[in-house]
Order: structure tokens, then C-alpha cells, then sequence
């Protein structure tokens, strides 16, 4: 009896410091397992950012980040933004020529993002965006070492997205699109030598180019227009026919535009330009030359000029002879 107890004893004490090894196994394993995905957790984020160091490093990645220097005056942001490429070693030179807040864009811009689900991450208000987000076109030269990074080189127009800080009122650019979507291409060193240079243009003469190089300047593709400008000027003479209908009348009025107003304000601006490209049909080289008188006047409150509907009148229509 006393050995049948014994026996039994010594198989629970057995059992008790089995269960306890084993739990005590159970314990050690999920122990080594959440070190394990520790450990491979570790080595991941390190290749990573390893991988991603070297990446951006060596120039491999699509994108590379602006310098720039926030300030009151968005144009000057995106003119620190562009001078800032010589900062990187990659970057031969660089020539900044000019940069205009682009009402037409900042209105897309503006309505493409509102109630969006990108506005809502950012926690932007539609009112917010009416006031601090704006879009800015500049044209620069840029040449880059095309055996360190994979950039575009050349006369590029880019689109630079900023937002206004509320508190500090300085401006920052936010994102930036590619540039090879208005990159001009010249038929030949003569071309680019009579092209016009924004450096001469006045501020009206600018927007007009910019305008053609948005209709006309994309050559992304082998069928795309390459566009020429041959001639892009002010034109006092037809100002002045312009002003003369144009002051007193009921088309003035309509618009509210005092004779003061269009004395100080009206610019036209006369373009001359071509356009080359494939007709996709008959995979031939087609050629269209076109003119237009630009009728530009002034927003006084920020200066920025803009196109009016002036050229699509009877008063262009009788001052050009049409």
C-alpha cells in the first residue's frame, strides 16, 4: 500500500515537473519567435533604409527633392527652388529665367483638390484652398550630368505647386509636375538662337509666350507640335486704335473698365508663330503658321497680367482690319 502510494507520488511529482517543462519550453519558443520577428523587423528597416540611402544617393530613384527657401513672394520661392539644382553635384548649370503665378492653373488646381480625399489628409478646407494653395509657371534653363541622373537638360516650363503658411505668410512649394510636358524642342541651332528669350520679354510678352509654349510647346511624343516663335512684340499702334474704341463704350462699361483703367492697364501684344508636326494619317510633316493681337490687361491689385476676350470682339475685329 504504503509502495502503491510512493509510486503514485513519484509519478505526479513526474508529471508536475513535465507540464512545467513544457510549459516552461512553450514559453521559451514564443520567446525566441518575438525575437526572431524582432530581429528580421530590425534588419528589414535597415536594408531599407540602406536601400533607400543609396538609391536616392546614387541618383537610381525618379524623384529628387527641391531646395528652397520659403518667403512672401511665391516667384521668388520657385527661383530659389530652381538656382538651388546647383547645390547638387549633378547639376552643370543653371540659368533661372522667369516665373508668374498662373491664375488659369491655380483655379484647376484649386478645384481639382477640393473635397478631395487628399485635401482631407492635409486637412484642407475648400476656403483654405481658395486662399493659401496657388500654382506658379516658370521657364529656366538647366543642364545636368546625364551619368549621374536620369533629369531632363535643356529650356524646361514647369508647374510649381505652394502653400501659404497662415501664421508666417511665407510660401513653400508642395509638389512640382514634370517638366517634359512644355519642353520646347528646336528644329535646329538656328531655330534656338532667333527663339525668343523670356529674360527680353516684358511682363505681357511673357504671358503670351507662356501661353503659346502651354498650347503648342509639348513634345513628349514623336507626333507632338514643335513650336517656333518668330516674332512676339508689344504693339503700341494697335493699342492705341484698341484704346480709342474702347474708351466711352458700352462694351467698357459692361466690364467696368474706366478710361483710366485701360489708359494704365491695356497691353496688346502681337504673336507670330509655327507649328511642325507628324499627321499621325499619313505619317507626313505638316506645318501651320499662325498670328493673333493678345489684348492683355492688368490686375492692380497684384500685377499679374491676363488675357481678355477683347480679340474676340468687333472692336479687334474693326482695329485689325478683320
Amino acid at each position: 500500500m504504503k509502495g502503491i502510494t510512493i509510486l503514485e507520488a513519484l509519478q505526479g511529482v513526474d508529471d508536475l515537473y513535465v507540464l512545467k517543462a513544457w510549459e516552461s519550453q512553450k514559453s521559451n519558443d514564443k520567446k525566441k519567435i518575438r525575437m526572431t520577428v524582432l530581429l528580421i523587423a530590425a534588419i528589414v528597416a535597415v536594408l531599407l533604409f540602406g536601400g533607400f540611402y543609396y538609391l536616392t544617393q546614387n541618383k537610381i530613384l525618379p524623384f529628387d527633392a527641391w531646395n528652397q527657401e520659403p518667403g512672401s513672394d511665391p516667384t521668388d520661392v520657385v527661383k530659389s527652388a530652381i538656382e538651388g539644382q546647383m547645390q547638387k553635384e549633378y547639376t552643370q548649370g543653371v540659368g533661372f529665367l522667369k516665373a508668374i503665378v498662373d491664375k488659369e492653373e491655380t483655379e484647376r488646381l484649386r478645384m481639382r483638390y477640393k473635397d478631395s480625399e487628399t485635401a482631407q489628409r492635409n486637412g484642407w478646407t475648400n476656403e483654405y484652398l481658395d486662399e493659401y494653395v496657388i500654382a506658379v509657371f516658370a521657364v529656366y534653363d538647366i543642364e545636368y550630368d546625364q551619368t549621374q541622373t536620369a533629369q531632363i537638360s535643356g529650356r524646361l516650363c514647369q508647374y510649381f505647386y505652394l502653400e501659404q503658411n497662415p501664421k508666417t505668410g511665407e510660401w513653400s512649394i508642395w509638389n512640382n509636375t514634370s517638366p517634359e510636358s512644355f519642353k520646347p524642342v528646336y528644329e535646329s541651332e538656328s531655330d534656338e538662337s532667333m527663339y525668343p528669350q523670356p529674360e527680353d520679354l516684358t511682363d505681357p510678352e511673357y504671358e503670351v509666350y507662356c501661353n503659346l509654349m502651354k498650347t503648342y510647346g509639348k513634345a513628349d511624343s514623336d507626333d507632338a507640335g514643335k513650336l517656333t516663335i518668330d516674332e512676339l512684340r508689344e504693339n503700341p499702334e494697335v493699342r492705341e486704335k484698341a484704346l480709342s474704341l474702347l474708351k466711352g463704350s458700352s462694351y467698357a462699361a459692361i466690364r467696368q473698365w474706366s478710361d483710366e483703367y485701360l489708359e494704365d492697364n491695356l497691353v496688346v501684344v502681337y504673336a507670330r508663330w509655327s507649328v511642325r508636326y507628324i499627321d499621325p494619317a499619313t505619317v507626313k510633316e505638316n506645318m501651320s503658321v499662325d498670328e493673333m493681337y493678345y489684348y492683355l490687361l492688368r490686375d492692380p491689385q497684384d500685377g499679374q497680367w491676363a488675357n481678355t476676350d477683347i480679340q474676340g470682339s468687333w472692336i479687334a475685329r474693326e482695329v485689325e482690319g478683320r
